[in-house]
């Protein structure tokens, strides 16, 4: 209990001082130990529905979430989730590793040579929000099916076609994932996958890892917050295309 403590509270203080996913860091960890990858899934989605909202809260710092859009998002998400759900249960995961290190170091090959990713608020236009409503039903589906590296994804969309700043990016991306994450748990428990041995002492560990993290993340300026993103991001999508 007391290793899988541990492995809930880093993973989640890794994710949520960079986006980096804490299904990059929680799932390899849980493996090693014996768990079962659909109850390692199962895990990592039950602990992220807990702690996305503390996350969201801490990188707000006051500022007001554009709700209809996270609502919207989060909505078309859900239909993707329910895909990605099924997409887990039945294709091998593992495998997908590679493709998803790629998916994520593509990312931060375009934050790196666009350092101003953020769009002016005099090119965001309807197109630029159903665009944005669009992206949710790819992300959703993905948050189910894995998840680990998807904050990144979801921030770069929510910067590039709402002109949020990283942390801004940051509290639109977990509040939608809460949402997905909240119905692919509900998804994994219903089909059984829900070991509670595991999840126990995996959920304190992450609310702890994550009210850190994304304490600490909250205070980086923005320089310093994308410096962390393309770091983090640099290594988990290095060491799933090189390594899984």
């Amino acid at each position: 209990m007391i290793i899988v403590f541990a492995i809930g509270f880093l993973s989640a203080f890794l994710s949520s001082v960079s986006g980096a996913g804490a299904a990059l860091f929680a799932t390899p960890l849980l493996v090693s130990l014996g768990v079962s990858l659909p109850s390692v899934l199962a895990c990592n989605q039950l602990c992220a529905a807990i702690w996305t909202p503390i996350a969201s809260r801490n990188y707000r710092r006051g500022d007001l979430l554009d709700l209809p859009l996270v609502l919207a998002v989060a909505a078309m998400g859900c239909v993707g989730a329910y895909y990605g759900y099924s997409m887990a249960m039945c294709s091998p995961v593992e495998r997908m590793k590679p493709l998803i290190g790629a998916l994520i170091l593509l990312v931060v090959t375009v934050v790196w040579f666009r350092p101003a990713i953020q769009r002016r608020v005099s090119e965001i236009s309807q197109k630029s929000r159903a665009l944005a409503i669009l992206f949710g039903f790819p992300l959703g589906a993905y948050q189910a099916f894995f998840g680990g590296g998807n904050t990144l994804f979801s921030s770069l969309m929510f910067s590039h076609t709402q002109g949020f700043d990283f942390r801004l990016a940051l509290a639109h991306s977990y509040s939608v994932a809460f949402v997905w994450c909240s119905l692919s748990a509900f998804l994994f428990w219903r089909g059984g996958w829900v070991d509670w041995n595991i999840a126990i002492p995996a959920v304190p560990g992450s609310l702890a890892g994550a009210f850190l993290g994304s304490m600490c993340g909250s205070n980086l300026s923005n320089a310093a917050l994308r410096r962390v993103f393309l770091l983090v991001g640099a290594v988990m999508g290095s060491k799933l295309l090189l390594f899984s």
